[in-house]
Order: structure tokens, then sequence, then C-alpha cells
């Protein structure tokens, strides 16, 4: 049951290859430098089997105990220049397996 949940956590990150654009068409960044940070990101995700969970709009007064995947990153970091010299850090990563 674990190693089933394992797998379909992980197989929701994959990631579809596809080809790149053309240079002509991406012309108009190359001399451009893009730079996106992100810090402090958290995520939970639910692992219950049962659909009928629904998220409260409140604080309500019993809170169901459901078992979660935990995903945090500290700082995720990505930098393009040019249209090729790309780079990519990650600092803090860390997740979690929790039973409540």
């Amino acid at each position: 049951m674990f190693k089933e949940k394992t797998q379909s956590i992980l197989k929701a990150f994959e990631v579809n290859v596809r080809e790149s654009a053309p240079r002509g068409v991406m012309a108009w960044f190359k001399d451009c430098a893009i730079v996106l940070s992100v810090r402090n990101v958290g995520v939970a995700f639910p692992l219950a089997l049962d659909s009928s969970i629904e998220i409260p709009l409140g604080k309500p007064l019993q809170h169901p105990t459901v078992s979660a995947f935990l995903f945090s990153v500290d700082t995720v970091e990505f930098e393009d220049k040019n249209m090729g010299n790309s780079q990519f850090n990650m600092k803090g990563f860390s997740f979690r397996f929790v039973d409540r």
C-alpha cells in the first residue's frame, strides 16, 4: 500500500519533455536575462483514498485526521541568460510522510 502511494506521488511530479522552440521564434529573448526566485514554499498533499474529504472553509471544531506528504523548500532560483546559459538552485529541500 505504501509503495503504491509513493509511486503515485512521484508520478505526479513527472515532466514530459517536448521540443524547444526554434531560435528565430524566441529571438526577442536573446538579449534578456530571466530570473525567477521563490522562497519559503510548503505544500501538503493528502494521502486519503476517500474522495469525500472536503477542505474546511472556516476553523472547524474537529479536524479529520488524514495521512499526508509534506514538501517544503527554503529557496528555489532559476536564471537564464541569452537563451541557453541556465542555472537552477534549490536550497533547504525537505519532505516527510505524516500519519496525521
